[in-house]
């Protein structure tokens, strides 16, 4: 099997079963189950900060044009121990330094207990909507079969949104029980946009969201942009050193990143289709030797 196995510190974790409806390729192939990292890595939880003027107006309108300049999502990795140690993709490695020193010096984050903060760029276009979901890093799971929420996430808007309709942030207070309820994309059930524990909160130009990151979220369908707009938005996840380690070699939305979930991908079809094969062979078999 050509299954990658990170180590993962678990001592300080708790893990428990976890069925929400989705399976990795990987997941498909080796079987077994699914797990999820219940600790509690929060004092406070289910709360969603909003941070209006957040920084100078220039470091999120960097962000826009790097965004839109880049022909894919970006992603990288900032370790919190002395000057930080970033890996990923390049382009966003100083503005999310200067980004995530507010941070820490505002105290909306704490990196006590904290290995680092995993971030990612994107720009998406008109029609474009982001369905329920919680955050994790992906090639853990794809790699080990857990899902890791994150003690933080953060979402920091970089468009005008005089250019723009819709695209606004919604989270919900059940944390991972209503995750657990509903599943990833609301697969197990479905989600009540009338249910009066989400935390709505519009797009708006310079603003940060810190939110709780066991909290399941999405964001609604950008319904308009001027010409030659794009809903731009930094985000990040803040990861404990039993994970951070790991996340920290190939951050979601990074060049490694892709390039490893694209082979994993089209290696693991392969397997399958060859699996499904000899099993469809095997039935057969089985079939022609029953008539004799």
């Amino acid at each position: 099997m050509i299954v990658l196995q990170p180590e993962t510190n678990l001592a300080n974790s708790r893990i428990e079963p976890l069925v929400d409806g989705f399976e990795s390729v990987l997941a498909r192939l080796k079987g077994g189950n699914q797990y999820i990292d219940i600790t509690n890595a929060n004092e406070v939880s289910g709360f969603v900060k909003v941070l209006d003027n957040f920084l100078d107006p220039s470091i999120a309108k960097q962000v826009y044009q790097t965004a839109l300049n880049s022909k894919r999502p970006l992603g990288g990795y900032l370790t919190f121990e002395g000057e930080g140690v970033y890996s990923g993709d390049s382009e966003m490695d100083q503005f999310t330094r200067e980004i995530v020193e507010e941070l820490l010096n505002s105290k909306h984050i704490l990196p006590e207990g904290h290995h680092g903060i995993m971030v990612w760029c994107l720009a998406a276009d008109e029609g474009n909507e982001v369905p329920y979901h919680i955050d994790y890093p992906e090639l853990v799971r794809y790699e080990t079969n857990i899902l890791y929420p994150p003690a933080y996430g953060l979402v920091y808007h970089c468009t005008d949104e005089t250019q723009m309709e819709g695209g606004d942030f919604f989270a919900h207070k059940g944390g991972l029980d209503h995750y657990l309820q509903h599943g990833f994309k609301g697969r197990l059930k479905e989600i009540d946009p009338q249910d009066p524990d989400w935390i709505a909160v519009d797009y708006k130009f310079n603003r940060m969201l810190v939110y709780d990151g066991r909290l399941p979220h999405f964001s609604t369908k950008v319904t308009k942009l001027t010409t030659g707009c794009k809903r731009v938005i930094w985000a990040a996840n803040v990861y404990g050193p039993h994970v951070g380690p790991q996340v920290a070699l190939r951050p979601d939305h990074s060049e490694s990143f892709v390039r490893v979930v694209n082979l994993y991908q089209k290696l693991g079809n392969k397997l399958l289709a060859r699996k499904s094969k000899v099993a469809k062979m095997e039935k057969e078999n089985k079939s022609s030797d029953s008539k004799y």
